[in-house]
């Protein structure tokens, strides 16, 4: 003979948050405790109260995945429907039109919708094209293709040196990938000054490096590059040859400890410009998809 199943510990909480629609609620709960089932419950209930149907227009039920705010849809649907037979035949079947007129999806789908519904206001295209990874690249390569690329984040003596250390490639490649707001405070953090001057007395802690043990030979080829180095970054006039932050050969520690100190404010400096003009990259490209009216997530 089965044992009759006792209600839940929490179910008066359950109850709660089944009924009182005019709440807030946080819950947290193990994977199988019957979250998708508690909002089921409280969408079909809704559904169900007249004072409360109206809401469903303006609920929202968002999830990482479509397959779970399908799940969560369906769910709702056969509880309401389950509930409306009890009420024997010829119930009103208004319940379910107020059910559909919720959202189920995914939190790039809602705001798409979003956008869709209320991009006006913004400035955006009400119906944007959603870029995939493939297409995102397409538009990235149209958009590096028609743009001037006349860059103002810097100064054109700051843009030679940043271009001297860092390659363009590597600006675009992050450019790419920054959101509006990154992208914007980037932009603002530009240095306004040229880099600093690379440190003699860094290239001497370098260079008096004793050369023993298993190493001494990258640290010969590192002492000669570093020297060059050195010299093609202070000559005047300067030149526009590609120079990049100098690594060594090797990786013993105290070598690449005395060149991390030697570099670390051309490499701050480098970081801060190359961010800047990052930023200043981004911000046109996502100008560029508004006028296009496409859109990434």
């Amino acid at each position: 003979m089965s044992e009759p199943v006792s209600a839940p510990l929490d179910q008066a909480a359950r109850e709660r948050f089944r009924i009182e629609w005019q709440r807030n609620f946080a819950i947290s709960a193990n994977a199988g405790s019957g979250k998708t089932t508690a909002i089921s419950e409280r969408l079909a209930a809704m559904a169900l109260d007249p004072g409360a149907a109206p809401e469903l227009r303006r609920t929202a039920v968002v999830t990482y995945t479509l397959k779970a705010a399908e799940e969560i849809g369906a769910r709702a649907r056969e509880r309401l429907l389950r509930r409306l037979e009890e009420r024997g035949p010829g119930a009103d079947l208004a319940p379910l039109e107020h059910l559909e007129r919720t959202f189920f999806g995914t939190l790039h789908s809602f705001c798409l919708k979003l956008a869709r519904e209320h991009g006006q206001e913004a400035g955006l295209d009400l119906a944007p094209e959603v870029l995939d990874n493939r297409t995102t690249e397409a538009a990235w390569e149209d958009f590096l293709a028609g743009d001037p690329m006349e860059l103002t984040a810097l100064s054109p003596e700051a843009l030679h040196w940043l271009f001297r250390l860092v390659r363009l490639e590597n600006v675009l490649d992050e450019a790419r990938e920054l959101d509006p707001k990154t992208a914007t405070e980037l932009l603002a953090n530009a240095p306004r000054d040229l880099p600093p001057a690379p440190s003699e007395h860094g290239l001497r802690a370098v260079l008096d490096l004793p050369e023993k043990g298993k190493g001494a030979e990258n640290l010969r080829k590192t002492k000669v590059r570093a020297q060059d180095w050195f010299n093609r970054a202070t000559a005047v006039p300067a030149d526009r040859a590609y120079l990049g932050i100098f690594k060594p050969n090797g990786d013993a520690k105290a070598v690449v400890a005395a060149n991390d100190a030697w570099m670390l404010p051309l490499s701050r400096w480098a970081a801060c410009a190359a961010g800047a003009v990052a930023g200043e990259i981004a911000a046109r490209f996502a100008g560029w998809r508004r006028a296009a009216g496409v859109q990434t997530f």
